[in-house]
């Protein structure tokens, strides 16, 4: 089947080997790994072998982004549904921070500051389509939701955790987590845990294929662990050096998303064995 539909999102930077394929078989499919190969050697002035094609469109095909019958490959529909809202909402407000290694299944971006971060995350999570038995599982360094979030957009991730069953884990368990933890399962969100025993080098979020995971620099956690710890209440949080030393404080935090059917899985099992590991402290 031939169409002149195009890729509904493109890296911004030069394109990659994976971005090339999945815009061929946006214009034709299904093709053997062989005819991919043929159709990029006459399109695009590229010096990239049969071995690299191969191997790409296994990896997309590992990823879930390909489809295969056959031995011919088609992008998945699934897949290509899923990305057309992410795709819209990072041409329209974040391009300007996606890295130059970004893939179609790999994207990366580096925001200046947790609320730049905060406000990609959040535009992000409004943009879930969840199936009827999607689960949500989140890992955080800290809970700090709904701490600073205007009303209107707290609203709309209310709205969003109502509708999606969840697992909420953190390894911290000040009196702050408490608040936080204590606050969503008066709404009806009981699945958390605070306190557990989990190894990771970052906050994490996984829906179906896809995990978002999030690079919180040190010095933006220490700051975190020490404002959380200070503070024995809710009112003895400190807001305005919160803002100034946390959430509007310069630096780089990395994003990372990708739909990776391997790692969704390890990283579901790992939250979920917390809720059932003695080490953890204290359940919602």
């Amino acid at each position: 089947m031939k169409t002149e539909t195009k890729l509904p999102f493109k890296s911004t930077s030069k394109p990659s080997i994976k971005d090339i394929i999945i815009q061929t078989l946006s214009e034709e499919w299904p093709l053997t790994a062989k005819q991919i190969y043929s159709k990029i050697r006459r399109k695009t002035p590229t010096s990239i072998t049969y071995q690299g094609v191969h191997k790409a469109v296994k990896q997309l095909e590992e990823s879930g982004v390909l489809k295969v019958e056959e031995n011919k490959y088609k992008v998945d529909l699934d897949w290509l549904k899923s990305i057309r809202s992410f795709s819209e909402l990072v041409h329209r407000k974040y391009a300007h921070k996606v890295s130059p290694d970004s893939s179609p299944d790999r994207m990366s971006f580096v925001f200046d500051t947790v609320a730049e971060a905060e406000d990609f995350l959040i535009d992000l999570a409004l943009q879930f389509e969840p199936k009827p038995d999607s689960k949500l599982y989140l890992c955080w360094v800290h809970f700090w939701i709904p701490l600073f979030l205007n009303r209107k957009t707290y609203k709309k991730m209310l709205e969003l955790l109502q509708r999606i069953p969840s697992y909420g884990v953190t390894p911290s368990d000040t009196p702050i987590d408490r608040w936080c933890s204590d606050y969503w399962s008066s709404h009806g969100l009981t699945n958390k845990k605070l306190g557990v025993d989990i190894k990771t080098d970052c906050s994490f979020l996984v829906l179906d294929d896809m995990v978002i995971q999030i690079y919180y620099p040190h010095e933006i956690i220490r700051e975190v662990d020490l404002s959380f710890s200070k503070a024995k209440t809710i009112q003895e949080l400190d807001p305005d050096r919160f803002f100034e030393r946390v959430f509007e404080k310069k630096t780089k935090i990395p994003i990372v998303v990708s739909k990776n059917p391997a790692l969704a899985e390890h990283l579901k099992d790992k939250i979920l064995a917390s809720f059932n590991s003695p080490l953890s402290k204290r359940p919602s």
